[in-house]
């Protein structure tokens, strides 16, 4: 964290985009942004200077966030109908060039759970991205507390508009990630970056 705040960044996950940017091109000038869970602001940090003043950010997470030129902020609960449509207010009807996410559920230590909650997290991330991404763009999206050795998981089954009983479903990583991706119009290409138990998954919408 010293080493990234030297250089001017938030912190240290920037590293981590600016790694996969160099490798993957990730970014265009002018492009729109969604850049979700974004506190302290170290990705929206790296997107803002890769867009230029012709683009746009887009930013939400549950905490705080020290503003920044370019990046408009949103405060609040990813899970609520109506922080949903803050963000889609925010892009007024536009489509983005790519969508971000770096969300993790606040962890209770209890591995079934804290899957469950991330897997929830990822779930709505890909509505989002159902709903705002261009054709021919794409979306990183980080998962956390994947535990290859607990696929296992009780799950509660639920929606933002209703929340159900609890059921046994085995997540096959990778192949949970295609069939979700499917089932939101997109294209699953890749997982990388695998460290612990935390993956980035690359999600894409034909042109």
């Amino acid at each position: 964290m010293r080493q990234a705040r030297a250089e001017g960044l938030r912190s240290r996950a920037a590293y981590k985009l600016l790694e996969i940017d160099a490798r993957d091109r990730l970014f265009a000038p002018g492009a729109l942004v969604v850049d979700l869970g974004a506190a302290p602001g170290g990705w929206s940090q790296v997107a803002v200077r890769r867009v230029g003043p012709r683009g746009r950010v887009i930013a939400l997470d549950l905490l705080e966030m020290t503003g920044m030129a370019g990046v408009t902020f949103i405060q609040g609960d990813f899970r609520e109908e109506s922080v949903l449509n803050q963000i889609l207010e925010r892009l007024g009807g536009d489509k983005a060039d790519l969508v971000l996410s770096d969300m993790a559920p606040n962890i209770s230590g209890v591995d079934s759970a804290d899957q469950a909650a991330s897997i929830y997290l990822l779930e709505l991330a890909l509505d989002l991205v159902r709903r705002v991404l261009k054709p021919g763009a794409g979306a990183l999206l980080h998962l956390a507390r994947w535990n290859p050795d607990a696929i296992d998981v009780w799950r509660t089954k639920h929606t933002r508009h209703h929340h159900g009983g609890q059921s046994l479903i085995h997540y096959n990583h990778p192949d949970w990630l295609a069939e979700s991706a499917r089932a939101n119009g997109l294209r699953f290409e890749q997982v990388g970056d695998a460290f612990g138990w935390n993956y980035l998954a690359w999600f894409s919408r034909a042109r």
